[in-house]
Formats: structure tokens, C-alpha cells, sequence
């Protein structure tokens, strides 16, 4: 598990002061961005610091399901929510709803759906999926977008 020193063309260090991070980690290969968050969260990492993969070789969805992460073709990433209480019924939805929110203005013209608890749509079909998992003291937010995949 080697870290990048660059993301998205820029370096690591450029997208903690964008997103007001703590830690920023991004890696080419990952077995879990929310497992990787969740060690880090052990080790003191603070509010909204973000784990971002290439590709996940044990990515997972509800209940465990297996969430397809293959190289460059979408976007897997965590962030660090504080929270002192379990994870709300009802925060899924609304990582869900940011997630779409942000694809849509990415993406003009585009309608991103939610369906509930987790799925994320485009015209009916999963384009992603939101993992939300509480532990140390804070919850993981993990979003999965397929951005890349043959329809």
C-alpha cells in the first residue's frame, strides 16, 4: 500500500488545503478507502480527512456486498465525519444526496437519483453507492462512482 504524492494531476498537499483537510492520503492501489480511514481515525486523524484510491481490491457496499473498484474507472474515496453517536438512519442519504449534488453541477444536464438506502443513479441504473460506518469517535463516509464503465 504505497501512497501517491499526486492525485488528479496535483500533489497530495494541494488538495488538504482545498479541502481543509487534516490528512489527505491517495493510492494507487487499496484493499478499502473506509477501511484505510477508519486505521487512520485509530491513529488521531482528524474531521474530514479523506482516503481516495485508483482502484479497491476489497471495496464493499451494504452488508458487504463486493463493490467493483477497477483502475480508472470511477471514483473511491472516504471522508472523516465527527460524530460521538452511532451513524444516523439517515446519513447515507444525505452523503447520498451531496454526492449527487456534486456529480450534477460536475456534470450540467446530468439528474443524479438516490435510491434508497445507499444507491446512487443515472436514468434508472447504479452508478454508485454510499458506505457510511462509525468508529473512533467519528463516522466514514465512503462514496463509490463508477465514472468510467461501459453502460
Amino acid at each position: 500500500m504505497a501512497a501517491l504524492t499526486h492525485w488528479d494531476g496535483e500533489p497530495v498537499g494541494v488538495w488538504a488545503r482545498v479541502w481543509r483537510a487534516d490528512v489527505v492520503e491517495a493510492h494507487d492501489v487499496l484493499g478499502s478507502t473506509n477501511d484505510r480511514l477508519r486505521e487512520l481515525a485509530g491513529q488521531g486523524a482528524g474531521p474530514f480527512s479523506v482516503v481516495v484510491a485508483e482502484e479497491q481490491t476489497a471495496g464493499r457496499g451494504r452488508s458487504g456486498a463486493a463493490w467493483h473498484s477497477p483502475p480508472g474507472a470511477g471514483l473511491w474515496i472516504s471522508t472523516l465525519l465527527p460524530s460521538e453517536e452511532p451513524v444516523m438512519p439517515f446519513l447515507p442519504l444525505l452523503v447520498g444526496l451531496a454526492a449527487a449534488r456534486a456529480a450534477e453541477r460536475a456534470c450540467p444536464g446530468v439528474r443524479v437519483g438516490i435510491k434508497w438506502p445507499n444507491d446512487l443513479e443515472i436514468g434508472g441504473r447504479k452508478t454508485g453507492g454510499v458506505l457510511c460506518e462509525h468508529g473512533h469517535g467519528a463516522v466514514v463516509a465512503g462514496i463509490g462512482r463508477n465514472v468510467r464503465l461501459p453502460a
